[in-house]
């Protein structure tokens, strides 16, 4: 299911396929170290081959908390859409951005993009430039990202609360 120079994951293990011996195969972790599988142990285990891989599909999760205006949340689905146009360029196609849930810490948009290109490196930099772009929308939008955090209230003339 794999060559020479393909790219695949198995179990925990990850790298490119350098040699693929009788009882053994070598790959090239990204790190730069050997691992060496047997054989045996391959044809039992789920191979990710990442050869074909044309594209790779991007779910972002953008929580933003619950004192923001409703005009706004309206507007970040439109935000993200322009920050992958903008930031993405050719290299990235836009499919979805959509308030998706209430979440403890405020409202929850999923946005979904392709990366155009299958390297690694070129995903990363986009990923980069999109995030940076949403965080460029936000600050000029004055939208705040939400930040997990837990309230406790304590009714007056109770001792402090007691955390289990």
């Amino acid at each position: 299911p794999f060559a020479v120079g393909d790219f695949i994951v198995v179990a925990d293990k990850q790298g490119t396929v350098e040699q693929i011996g009788i009882k053994t195969t070598r790959l090239r972790s990204l790190s730069g170290e050997m691992i060496i599988l047997a054989n045996s142990k391959l044809t039992a285990a789920e191979i990710q081959n990442f050869r074909q891989l044309k594209e790779r599909r991007i779910v972002v999760l953008v929580g933003v908390p619950y004192q923001t205006s409703a005009e706004q949340v309206r507007k970040i689905p439109g935000l993200l859409e322009a920050a992958v146009a903008a930031a993405g360029g050719a290299k990235a196609r836009f499919d979805r951005a959509h308030l998706k849930s209430f979440e403890q810490s405020g409202f929850s948009f999923e946005l979904v993009y392709f990366v155009l290109d299958p390297a690694y490196a070129v995903y990363m930099d986009v990923n980069e430039a999109i995030h940076l772009a949403i965080l460029d929308a936000f600050r000029r939008e004055n939208i705040a990202f939400a930040m997990p955090a837990t309230v406790f209230h304590q009714a007056p003339g109770v001792g402090a609360p007691q955390i289990r």
